[in-house]
């Protein structure tokens, strides 16, 4: 983060000792590793809170425990994980709080990758999710990141099958719709 720190056009514009980091797929995996999850990536310092998007923490499952910033887990029900044994709620289940995890109805993994969609049905649905996405990310962020209090973490949205959150010295808080 430091060479980017020199490189960047925004030079003066960016707190680089509050830095969030929302990683897609492989991203997902890389902003476990650079928060701490694995022992060979080198931990950065200025990352206060990161969001893994239909990304498990495989093949750092086991480091996940080390992450001492906030994490939200975000992945579709459509979603397979790389790994079988690993999967992609285990990030959740083995973090710190504050943790949150919300999992939306119907969704695949290239929903987070934003595609375009074939037909005006599908473009709504997916729109609704993908709002999910970018609201619950932009929430989480503002709460953990700027110390706004970030309201929207606080109700499940509409198109999720599950979302959960647990709060330092906090019982969790869990929604699961009804099959």
């Amino acid at each position: 983060m430091r060479e980017l720190e020199k490189m960047t056009l925004a030079r003066g514009m960016i707190d680089w000792e509050k830095v969030g980091v929302a990683g897609h797929s492989m991203g997902a995996i890389t902003s476990w590793g650079l928060a701490g999850a694995h022992a060979g990536f080198k931990r950065e310092e200025g990352i206060r809170a990161i969001v893994s998007l239909s990304g498990g923490p495989y093949p750092f499952e086991e480091g996940v425990g080390q992450v001492k910033v906030p994490v939200m887990v975000m992945y579709g029900d459509n979603d397979p994980p790389m790994n079988r044994l690993c999967p992609r709620s285990l990030g959740y289940e083995r973090a710190r709080a504050p943790r949150y995890l919300l999992v939306l109805q119907e969704t695949n993994h290239l929903t987070f990758a934003n595609p375009v969609a074939r037909d005006a049905g599908a473009a709504a649905e997916l729109d609704e999710r993908r709002s999910a996405i970018s609201e619950y990310t932009t929430a989480f962020f503002e709460r953990h990141l700027l110390g706004l209090p970030g309201e929207t973490l606080d109700r499940a949205p509409s198109v999720s099958t599950v979302y959960a959150y647990e709060l330092p010295g906090k019982p969790e808080v869990r929604w699961e719709l009804a099959q």
